[in-house]
This record gives C-alpha cells, sequence and structure tokens, in this order.
C-alpha cells in the first residue's frame, strides 16, 4: 500500500529535462531511484568533494512542505545507522532534500528467493540496524516502513536505514497512526488496523531478519489480501524447519519479534540487540571452547616443567632421589662383562671392579658393580657395591645425583655399619662440593662427627664442616634458600612453596590467556554495524574473577614465602646447632 495522491493539482518537476547536468551547485551524475515521492540522484558537491544523494519531490509547491517532513524528521536523528539528511534547500528554485550518499546497495540486493545470507552476517545486520531504529525510537519517532529496499549499505558493509518518508512521532499514548501506511508484507498486525507503536518496527525487523535467514517470504501469498490474511490469523514456518542451519536460539528470537500481541513481542530494540548479542557471544566462546581447557593445560605443562627444572637446580627435589631414580641408569656407554669376571663370587666381582677402576675403565667397573646389586643376596656384599659405585660415580665418572642415590641407599639399609659412616661422608662432600647445598652437606657430615667417631673420615668431615660454618655464617638464615635472585625468599626452596607457587602462576597466567584467545577476537558489533577489537589489557582486565584471582595469587606468594622462609630459618637453626653439637666451633649465633 502506498501514499495517497492528496498533492494532486500542484506544480510537478520534470528533472528528465536536466539532462543531469546539474541542480544548484551540484551535478547530477545519475538516477538511483523513483517513486511515488519522487527521484532520487547520485550529486557530486565540488564545495566538499563528496557525493550526495539529492531526493527531489515530484511535487512541488506550497504543499511540498507536507512531504518535507521526512526530511525533518529524519534530520532529527543522528546514527551511523541512519542515512543522515544533511540539508533541505530550495536548488534552482526546487526543493531538494541533500542526503548522505550510500554506494552499497540495499538489503534487497543481498537477499532474495531461495538467497539466504550467513547467520552472522544476517544477525549483524538487525543489530545494526535495531541500533539505528533504537536512536529513532528514544525520540518517539516510529519508522513504519523497515522493509529491505529500505536498507542501504555503505562502502564498508555498514547497514543504514533510510527512507523516514512515512515515518510519524508517536504521542505518549503510544498510538497516532489514523491511516494504515507501509509495505504489507513486512507490516505488523496492529498496523494493519492503523494502530501502530513502536513495537510495530520490531515486528518489522523481525519479518526481515526471517527472510534473511531463511531466504523466503515470511507471509507469502499470491495476492495482497492473502497476505494481510496470514499475519492476522496465521503463523510462519519455524525458521529451524525452514533453514535446520539457524540454531533454534536464534528461530526463538525471531519468533518472539513476530508476536501478533505486541505485549508478548520484544518491548524495546534493546531487548533485542542483547538477546542476539547474547547469542553471538556465546556461539564464538561455544566454538572456542576447547580453548578454555587446552590454554591451562599448557601453560600448566610450561609451568610444571619450568618448576621441575628449577627444582632440580635449586636441590628441592634432592630427597625424592631414591622415589624417582629406583630402577634408572646413568646414560653411559654400554660394556660387556668378561666371562670369566661373571664366573666369580659377588665378593670378588667388586675386587674386579676395583682393579678395572684402577685401569681407568671405569663403564666396565661400573656394569660389573651394577651387576652384584641387582643380584646379590647378602646384605653386607650388596653395601659394600653400593658403596663402591658411589665412589666410582661421584670420584671417577662424575654423576653426583647417581652417587647420592648409591649413598641414600646404603645407609637406609645398613646405617649401622662401617661402610654407612663413608657413605654420610661422601654424600656430605657432593654436596658441598657438587651440588652447592650446604644444608644437606652439614647434616651429613655432622651425622659422622657425632654418630661415627672412630670413623677415619671424621677428621676430614670436621674440617668440610668447618669450611661450611663460615660460608654459613655469611649466608645467615638465607642459607634455606636454595636458588639466590632478586626475588629472595620468594622462590621456593621446599616441595610445598613450590606447589603453592605453581599452582598460583598456572592459574594466573592461564585463565586470562584462556579468555584472551576465547574472547578478543569475537566480534563485536560497534554502533556502524562494523566489528571493534578490544584492546589488549581491556581484554586481560575482563578476565571473569581477574580481581579476585589476583588476591588469591597475591595471598598464595605470600603463604609460599612465609613457608619458604620459615624452612629457611629452621634448616638454619638445625644446621648451627648440628654443627655446635659436633664440636665444630661456628662464630654463629642462632636467632
Amino acid at each position: 500500500m502506498g501514499r495517497g495522491n492528496e498533492m494532486a493539482g500542484t506544480e510537478k518537476v520534470d528533472m528528465h529535462g536536466q539532462g543531469f547536468g546539474s541542480l544548484g551547485k551540484y551535478r547530477l551524475e545519475k538516477k538511483l531511484g523513483e517513486g511515488g515521492f519522487g527521484a532520487v540522484y547520485k550529486a557530486f558537491d565540488p564545495d566538499l568533494q563528496v557525493y550526495r544523494a539529492i531526493k527531489v519531490p515530484t511535487v512541488q509547491g506550497e504543499k511540498a512542505q507536507e512531504q518535507l517532513k521526512e526530511a525533518r524528521i529524519q534530520v532529527q536523528i543522528n546514527h551511523p545507522n541512519i542515512v543522515q539528511v544533511h540539508s533541505v534547500d530550495q536548488l534552482d528554485g526546487k526543493w531538494a532534500i541533500v542526503m548522505e550518499y550510500v554506494e552499497g546497495g540495499s538489503l534487497r540486493d543481498r537477499v532474495g528467493p531461495q538467497k539466504p545470507l550467513p547467520i552472522d552476517d544476517a544477525l549483524r545486520y538487525t543489530i545494526g540496524i535495531a541500533s539505528g531504529l533504537k536512536e529513532a525510537h528514544d525520540k518517539n519517532i516510529l519508522h513504519h516502513d523497515i522493509k529491505p529496499e529500505n536498507i542501504l549499505f555503505d562502502s564498508k558493509g555498514v547497514p543504514k536505514v533510510a527512507d523516514f518518508g512515512i515515518a510519524r512521532i508517536v504521542q505518549e499514548s503510544g498510538q497516532d497512526m489514523s491511516r494504515v501506511m507501509g509495505t504489507v508484507s513486512y507490516m505488523a498486525p496492529e498496523q494493519l488496523e492503523g494502530m501502530a507503536d513502536l513495537r510495530s518496527d520490531i515486528w518489522s525487523l523481525g519479518v526481515m531478519l526471517y527472510e534473511m535467514l531463511s531466504g523466503k517470504d515470511c507471509f507469502a501469498g499470491k495476492s495482497q489480501p492473502e497476505v494481510v490474511k496470514k499475519i492476522a490469523m496465521g503463523s510462519p514456518v519455524s525458521l529451524h524447519k525452514v533453514n535446520p542451519a539457524v540454531p533454534r536460539e536464534v528461530d526463538a528470537v525471531v519468533m518472539r519479534m513476530i508476536e501478533k500481541d505486541p505485549s508478548e513481542r520484544y518491548q524495546n530494540m534493546d531487548e533485542v540487540i542483547r538477546d542476539i548479542e547474547a547469542y553471538r557471544e556465546g556461539v564464538w566462546v561455544r566454538k572456542r571452547k576447547p580453548l578454555r581447557v587446552i590454554v591451562p593445560m599448557m601453560v600448566a605443562l610450561v609451568f610444571i616443567v619450568a618448576g621441575g627444572v628449577y627444582g632440580v637446580h635449586a636441590g628441592i627435589f634432592d630427597g625424592f632421589d631414591l622415589l624417582f631414580h629406583t630402577q634408572e641408569q646413568p646414560d653411559m656407554p654400554v660394556t660387556d662383562i668378561p666371562p670369566d669376571v661373571l664366573a666369580l663370587g659377588y665378593a670378588e666381582q667388586i675386587k674386579a671392579a676395583d682393579n678395572v677402576t684402577d685401569e681407568g675403565k671405569y663403564y666396565l667397573a661400573h656394569e660389573i658393580l651394577s651387576n652384584v646389586i641387582d643380584k646379590a643376596q647378602d646384605p653386607a656384599i650388596r653395601s659394600q657395591a653400593l658403596f663402591s659405585r658411589g665412589f666410582l660415580l661421584s670420584q671417577n665418572i662424575n654423576f653426583p645425583d647417581f652417587a647420592l642415590r648409591d649413598y641414600e641407599t646404603l645407609i637406609r639399609e645398613n646405617p649401622g655399619s662401617a661402610l654407612a659412616a663413608n657413605a654420610h661422608y661422601y654424600a656430605g662432600w657432593v654436596y658441598y662440593e657438587k651440588k652447592n647445598n650446604l644444608k644437606k652437606a652439614v647434616l651429613h657430615l655432622t651425622t659422622v662427627i657425632n654418630e661415627y667417631p672412630d670413623s677415619p673420615m671424621n677428621a676430614t668431615a670436621q674440617f668440610l664442616a668447618q669450611d661450611a660454618a663460615v660460608r654459613l655464617a655469611k649466608e645467615g638464615e638465607d642459607v634455606g634458600l636454595v636458588a639466590k635472585s632478586v626475588l629472595g625468599g620468594f622462590l621456593p626452596n621446599n616441595i610445598t612453596s613450590l606447589i603453592v607457587s605453581l599452582i598460583s602462576f598456572i592459574t594466573f597466567i592461564s585463565m586470562p590467556l584462556a579468555w584472551i584467545l576465547t574472547q578478543y577476537h569475537r566480534p563485536q558489533i560497534d554502533a556502524e554495524g562494523g566489528v571493534a577489537t578490544t584492546h589488549l589489557f581491556k581484554a586481560i582486565m575482563k578476565t571473569p574473577g581477574l580481581k579476585f584471582l589476583m588476591i588469591v595469587i597475591i595471598l598464595s606468594q605470600i603463604v609460599s614465602f612465609l613457608i619458604t622462609n620459615f624452612e629457611s630459618k629452621e634448616d638454619y637453626t638445625d644446621m648451627i646447632q648440628a654443627l655446635k653439637n659436633s664440636g665444630v666451633v661456628v662464630q654463629v649465633e642462632i636467632k
């Protein structure tokens, strides 16, 4: 349905006579369209060096002012998704509306029978159109003729609502239409009765979204009366059935937009935008949900490996050698044991190993001793082999960690033997000389002094313990901080503080990273219908629970710091006490 010809008898304008020459200062280049209102031309503004669209009403004269109400209504709306009216001028004696030129064609060019749009494009266009209409509705302006022909696109694909030719100012009563106006296929039931309000535009937008997603008319009919009947009494086929690619959530949004009862419909454009954006955001996150699992796992793996490397370097895992290396052997060349050696008894095999060690055949000696350790049943023979292999590993082949494993195994299995005293001494020497772990060096050396006073290693143990005491006096309570850096006590020195630090840092890094990867590039529709990208820092700060997480990480690090420093002080006190008990002169006070 169009407007009646109430302008009959007034002066009419024939722009064809212009030959697309000029109108005022504007150079007319081509006709963009023509309707009951008049014709629209693409024109060039020589002053601003830009193109404009100029609408020239067919009817001129006194009643032209009535038809220029469109411009006066539209000029009140300044929004990127509304075609902007720049001025209403008399050009060469003819009234004309000078508007923004939009060169990207109309929505009708992009959608048609069996030609649905991609879902994200359709929703993006709808959000842009709804944003423009919201601005109009905020000023109580009802467009009244939302249809694909009135949705134009600029060169960037931003949708813009055009043609407010039959728009009306809706009074506070909410209804002020006395005539049926608009395009039937997109008219709301109440609009057909001449009782439209702002919710009627929501209906029209919903019908248009249905068409964008399905490629079919929402209310199709062979004649206008049939279309009117379907709008008033019929129900459209579910979008999901017409196009199974349309999710049910989107189907539900469209169906609510075209509820026949306005009170059951969305009540304003804000609600429409909210639900569509919520769906789009949810889809984006769901599509990338694996990242929210994979990213923390990868971050955790990196931190666990880094924590393990640090723990080994710092000596945190030294006490776990027996757990981790029970069956493991050092990586060295494989040497076959001669048959004549294998034919010997286990005690003789140990002597043979000592002999080949003197000859510099260290790897063969290691194989012989390992064979004895694996097969000998006599505890004394096994202890002798453990000590000999530990000595070989620490003094000749330089595998201190494996040497410590053998010494500590011997101490655990045969603590009362003379070999246990030697194992304590050489374990202390390895910690002192090769591992730079004064804590464990002192504990092993003072054990030799206190528990094995008859050991021939006693005097040397006292010398090493004395030297360690001098170094302890310089390091003070920080002796427990086995890895030194500017972080000081925040660096863990025990397994508990290491685990606390790892868990807190894994959480702190992985949560924002996962959020950024799933949200940072999520399309966000701005006012112009385009895609905006959130700044990295803002994206990080939008991480759910980040502020709470920062408090937790600070508290966890304080806990780790306290544990580390408590352990450091305890270790320091224990070592000083052990030195004093052993009779070693120590110029350090216990704090």
